[in-house]
């Protein structure tokens, strides 16, 4: 009797730190519910009704055609059709959008349609606009929080306070997002989520947050780098289960829009053109770019190789992080508010570099030059800070890690 007891007592103070850390993430889960519904009057009155339109305005209206059709057992229309375009284009410019002008088209992949089917039943766009508005605004206020429950990191509370106020305030571009009701933070949202289910292997989680991550076109590469890497990990149910729903996502609307993906990748093209894709590295030179592609792959190479053998909850930030930069600098580039995928390489820093304030506080200050290069306004070449903060950022990274070795500890 005494051996059980005297062997059962050390385990003791590890299953109350489990349970502790559970009903943690239960609560900040809870908080950032409460905080989602707390915000939807407010970001009505402070945001949505200061702006003309929204990025969610063409996949509402074009979502809610297919499902008002369908609920009257009509054939509903494709969502990438000219009609639904010129709809979506009376809706934001009261008239048929100019040649030169964003055409405001659908240009997202059909299963969004699915992926986000609660929020196209609501009849009022106003409301949809406000409630997906709070839900940016809530993520970007927990962010920090979130990310140091769910991964187990220890961080400042400080560093953590500074990080809220700089993916809130300091940082142009996330605000940028929240504003125009953009999709970016969300898919942050789900490219934190994937990394914490696959660490995790949470197998359903993984394939529902890898789905949602392929909204945005960007989102496909994060997503199959993912998967790339569970195969890697040989956590094939993840992989398979990712695939297995994407397959009858694809079916699903292929069976009720019809054939879709060619409409997709058109519109896509589309858009690149009106919306003047640009390579960045382009903007310093043939040579310049040539170096700027070689630095990033060897950078990107050695920091994953360096970190093979963390803890997956661990490597995979450290992966997502490699992957979001190196797709911000190599990956032709539209709209700068993309960058708000900048927040998550920017909480690795912040967490890898905790033991040396220096690192953590440059950091955010790379977020707050954002508001300096829109001070500057027309005397920078356009694109220049999209290309500039990342290549930062990349740099800071492989500086937390150098830290972090050198240190030989960890804030876990």
């Amino acid at each position: 009797m005494s051996t059980q007891v005297q062997s059962s007592a050390p385990d003791r103070p590890a299953a109350f730190f489990g349970r502790f850390l559970k009903t943690r993430r239960v609560l900040l889960l809870l908080g950032l519910i409460g905080a989602w519904a707390l915000l939807i009057i407010p970001t009505y009155f402070l945001i949505v009704q200061q702006m003309p339109h929204q990025d969610i305005d063409q996949r509402y209206i074009g979502s809610r055609e297919v499902i008002l059709h369908l609920l009257q057992g009509e054939q509903p229309p494709s969502p990438y059709a000219p009609e639904i375009t010129l709809q979506i284009q009376e809706r934001i410019y009261g008239r048929p959008a100019l040649p030169e002008e964003d055409q405001q088209a659908f240009a997202y992949p059909a299963h969004i349609i699915l992926l986000l089917f609660p929020l196209w039943l609501l009849p009022s766009l106003d409301w949809v606009e406000s409630i997906w508005t709070a839900l940016q605004f809530a993520l970007l206020l927990l962010f920090p929080f979130l990310v140091a429950s769910y991964f187990r990191w220890k961080i400042h509370w400080w560093i953590a306070l500074l990080g809220m106020a700089a993916g809130m305030l300091g940082f142009r571009y996330s605000m940028m997002a929240l504003v125009l009701g953009q999709f970016t933070i969300f898919a942050v949202a789900c490219l934190l989520g994937a990394s914490w289910a696959i660490s995790t292997r949470r197998v359903a989680l993984s394939a529902l947050f890898l789905a949602e991550l392929t909204i945005r076109p960007e989102g496909m590469f994060l997503a199959a780098f993912l998967v790339g890497f569970a195969l890697y990990k040989r956590e094939y149910r993840i992989a398979a289960a990712w695939v297995a729903l994407m397959g009858f996502l694809g079916l699903l609307t292929t069976a009720m829009i019809g054939p879709w993906i060619d409409l997709f990748l058109d519109s896509l093209r589309a858009y690149s053109q009106y919306a003047q894709a640009r390579w960045l590295p382009a903007l310093v030179g043939p040579v310049g770019s040539g170096l700027i592609v070689v630095a990033v792959l060897l950078w990107g190479m050695a920091l994953l190789y360096e970190t093979r053998s963390l803890p997956m909850r661990e490597r995979i930030m450290w992966l997502a992080s490699v992957i979001v930069l190196a797709e911000l600098i190599l990956l032709p580039q539209t709209n700068p508010y993309t960058l708000a995928y900048m927040l998550l390489p920017t909480w690795t820093i912040l967490w890898a570099g905790c033991f040396n304030p220096l690192i953590s506080l440059t950091a955010l200050a790379v977020l707050a030059s954002s508001w300096w290069f829109f001070l500057q306004g027309r005397h920078l070449p356009i694109g220049l800070d999209q290309l500039l903060l990342p290549l930062a950022l990349a740099v800071l990274l492989a500086w937390a890690w150098a830290d972090r070795r050198r240190l030989a500890a960890t804030c876990l």
